[in-house]
């Protein structure tokens, strides 16, 4: 969770890509925010609230990441590594069996590939070239953790789920992401 995060922004809850106005800690695009802050956080918002709003990037980024990690898990046959590579290439190109794609016609720019970008995030959340997290989202990761007896790593929350238990989740993602 905080590899992608760090891959896409670094952290900065003010993040906006120029081309495509992707936008916040993990970049969603501009089309799904309305949707996929309705699911995750039980009410619809602009792209311009989403931006002022780290917490809802924050919580609608793990609702959707624990969405596509469980889909990805069955499409994998519980081979968490691969579920792990798909859940990264459907964040990045909208399609989990893209992420060995090394073809650049499908990227612009200077923009990664998709197995690049995949495998850039693999590396940073295996520690290998620093995790690009700063401020706020850094000291998140310092908070105590929970018992990991009752959390599942990437569980989805429902839109009522209360702070704690989404905190809760969260930290015990990252543990286990961490611990591989």
């Amino acid at each position: 969770f905080r590899a992608l995060i760090g891959q896409e922004s670094g952290g900065n809850s003010n993040a906006r890509n120029t081309r495509t106005s992707a936008t916040g800690i993990s970049q969603i695009m501009p089309a799904n925010i309305p949707s996929w802050t309705k699911e995750a956080l039980g009410r619809s918002y602009t792209r311009e609230e989403f931006a002022r709003d780290p917490e809802a990037q924050y919580r609608t980024t793990e609702y959707h990441l624990n969405k596509m990690y469980q889909a990805n898990l069955k499409r994998a046959n519980g081979d968490a590594e691969l579920a792990e590579r798909m859940t990264y290439s459907q964040w990045y190109s909208g399609d989990p069996y893209k992420h060995l794609n090394t073809n650049r016609k499908l990227v612009k720019g200077n923009e990664p590939t998709v197995k690049e970008y995949v495998d850039s995030v693999v590396r940073k959340r295996r520690g290998v070239g620093g995790s690009g997290m700063t401020g706020a989202m850094a000291a998140r990761s310092l908070e105590p953790e929970p018992k990991a007896a009752t959390l599942k790593p990437w569980q989805p929350l429902d839109a009522g789920s209360s702070k704690k238990n989404a905190d809760a989740a969260r930290r015990a993602a990252e543990r286990v992401l961490r611990e591989g």
